[in-house]
């Protein structure tokens, strides 16, 4: 809780003495650029809820997203009842925050990204890896398989089954934030969600190996190279 309280000094000072802080300084800690984490706010409710408010957006930047779309509060993953719980927005009704990367159009997404299935997805690359089908690109700290995405792989399934009965790699990847225990994880279930979508395709499944590469070959430096690190790639032994 010390980054949490950092920031709710601030929040004193910012209303105390207007010094116009909110937050502490990008130095203080790291945050993932791509999660577009909207900074603390005042609100109606007066300085009681503009400190929570601090607290709750410090909170989001120290810790990563809880899983399940939780909203992350004192130590604990709980259901959201605010839209300032969140990085995005709280559906009230289910308790759950919005995904990152969240959209409803093109336009909702960086320049380099676009909109499917309410995600924003990395534009994939110009070149293929196998068969015509370029890198799978992942929304932030995601593993779903959008339409578009599976549209892809079902194309390039009916070449990959008559490619022979060599391995196929199924290479899993995440950007370099977070704990690489966790993008481990996480680039596992990239790997296994491709090659789920390849066996509903048509491939062996014998034929599939997945190996979870983490950040382990991540490059990006910026919020666009980072969207590129988060992929799955099809190679040869």
């Amino acid at each position: 809780m010390r980054d949490a309280t950092g920031v709710l000094m601030c929040a004193f000072t910012a209303f105390g003495v207007a010094c116009g802080l909110a937050m502490e300084s990008e130095d203080a800690a790291p945050q993932r650029p791509e999660a577009h984490v909207q900074p603390a706010r005042p609100s109606s409710g007066g300085l009681a809820r503009a400190v929570q408010d601090t607290v709750n957006a410090a909170e989001r930047r120290h810790e990563r997203p809880c899983d399940g779309g939780l909203a992350y509060s004192h130590g604990r993953c709980i259901p959201c009842t605010l839209d300032s719980q969140c990085a995005t927005r709280c559906e009230v009704l289910t308790g759950r925050c919005d995904p990152e990367g969240w959209c409803d159009l093109d336009d909702h997404c960086a320049g380099f990204e676009h909109c499917d299935d309410g995600l924003c997805i990395p534009d994939p690359p110009q070149t293929a890896s196998w068969c015509g089908l370029p890198d799978i690109t992942f929304a932030w700290d995601s593993s779903t398989i959008t339409t578009g995405t599976r549209q892809r792989i079902e194309a390039a399934a009916p070449c990959i089954e008559r490619s022979g009965q060599a391995p196929v790699l199924v290479k899993g990847h995440a950007d370099d934030l977070g704990s690489e225990e966790y993008n481990i994880l996480l680039s596992e279930r990239r790997g296994m969600a491709v090659r789920d979508a390849l066996i509903a395709a048509g491939v062996a499944p014998d034929r599939l190996q997945v190996i979870a590469m983490g950040s382990l070959e991540a490059t990006g430096i910026d919020p666009e190279g980072r969207a590129h690190d988060r992929r799955v790639v099809l190679s040869a032994p």
